[in-house]
């Protein structure tokens, strides 16, 4: 078949991450960050997990990055203005030290210089709860930041995340595609999700031989990454 848009997932996809292990780590590196200023951690967590919670139950026209700062600020009596700054320094100083998390998939790089030599826009579509500087940092973990992709999904740029159906009608709609001649590649039920708006859908099994072959959700086809190589 001939796609008129390619969707890859990120993490567990492209990049051997569990978010699963990393989002504990993650907000525990960025407690203490904040923690520097003042911060008492847990009014941070609870705020951090109210403010994600309210970006997964997004639905437009705010994006997730205004809709987090609206549920996030004023923090410890100081507005968005001030921490900004800080939490930018964070990504710059802090975040690159939980790599050690994560590990590059040999495939992941072939599979997508495939899709975009067969001239498909492409899009990393990353599940959109963090900044272009996490999501950008972890496409360097997996060897992809320097690929042409047509579009990266971050909560800066996306009104909803998966898996909720407004997301992928989102994406698609920004590639100029039809959602029904697009293919989501993915690890994780919220990938398959794309299937309820006409997306195939292929799931990666996760890596090593002992790993569940059984799709978690409604995919077209699955198998490991390089076997997207197929339906290109």
């Amino acid at each position: 078949m001939r796609w008129q848009a390619v969707l890859f997932d990120l993490d567990g996809t492209l990049l051997d991450l569990s978010m699963r292990e990393f989002v504990p780590h993650y907000f525990r590196a960025l407690t203490a960050w904040a923690a520097r200023y003042g911060v008492e951690p847990a009014h941070f967590t609870a705020r951090l997990q109210a403010a994600t919670a309210a970006m997964m139950r997004n639905q437009g026209p705010e994006t997730n990055a205004r809709v987090f700062a609206r549920h996030f600020f004023p923090l410890a009596g100081k507005g968005e203005a001030y921490w900004r700054p800080i939490f930018d320094a964070f990504y710059r100083e802090a975040f690159p030290s939980l790599r050690h998390l994560s590990r590059p998939r040999p495939a992941a790089r072939r599979v997508v210089e495939t899709a975009l030599a067969q001239g498909y826009p492409v899009a990393l579509a990353t599940n959109p709860l963090f900044p272009e500087a996490a999501v950008r940092q972890r496409m360097a973990w997996a060897g992809v930041d320097d690929l042409p992709f047509a579009l990266v999904t971050t909560y800066e740029t996306c009104r909803a995340s998966k898996p909720a159906a407004a997301y992928f009608r989102e994406v698609c709609a920004r590639l100029g595609a039809s959602p029904e001649a697009c293919l989501m590649v993915g690890d994780e039920p919220m990938d398959l999700a794309a299937s309820q708006v006409g997306l195939a859908t292929y799931w990666v099994h996760p890596p090593g031989a002992a790993g569940p072959t059984t799709p978690p959700g409604p995919a077209t086809w699955h198998g490991p990454l390089e076997g997207v190589l197929d339906i290109l």
